[in-house]
C-alpha cells in the first residue's frame, strides 16, 4: 500500500513538474508573442514616421514647384511690362520724328516759296 501511495505521489509530482513546464513553456510563448507584437508597433510606427516624412517632402516639392510657377508668371508679367513700354516708346518716337519731319518740310517748303518770291 506504501508503495502504491508512493508510485501515485511520484506520478502526481511528475504531472506537477510537467505542468509547470507547460506554463513556463506558455509564458515563454507568451512573452514572445508580447516582444514580437512590440516590434510590430515598433515597425508601424516607424513607417508612420516614415509616411509621414514623405508627406511632408511631397508638400515641399509642391510648394516649391507653386513659388517657381509664381516667379515664372512674375517674369512673364514683367516681359509683357517691359514690351509694352518698349512699343509705347517706339510709338512716342515715331510721332516726334513724324512731326520733326512735317516741321522740317513746311519749313523746307516756307524757304522755297520765300525764295520763288525773292527771285519773282
Amino acid at each position: 500500500m506504501l508503495f502504491c501511495c508512493a508510485r501515485h505521489f511520484i506520478r502526481a509530482l511528475t504531472c506537477f513538474f510537467v505542468a509547470l513546464i507547460t506554463l513556463i513553456r506558455a509564458l515563454e510563448c507568451f512573452f514572445v508573442a508580447l516582444v514580437t507584437l512590440f516590434g510590430a508597433l515598433e515597425c508601424f510606427f516607424v513607417a508612420l514616421v516614415t509616411l509621414i516624412r514623405a508627406l511632408e517632402c511631397f508638400f515641399v516639392a509642391l510648394v516649391t514647384l507653386i513659388r517657381a510657377l509664381e516667379c515664372f508668371f512674375v517674369a512673364l508679367v514683367t516681359l509683357f511690362g517691359a514690351l509694352t513700354c518698349f512699343f509705347v516708346a517706339l510709338v512716342i518716337l515715331l510721332k516726334r520724328s513724324h512731326a520733326f519731319l512735317l516741321r522740317s518740310s513746311l519749313y523746307l517748303e516756307r524757304s522755297r516759296a520765300f525764295s520763288l518770291r525773292s527771285s519773282l
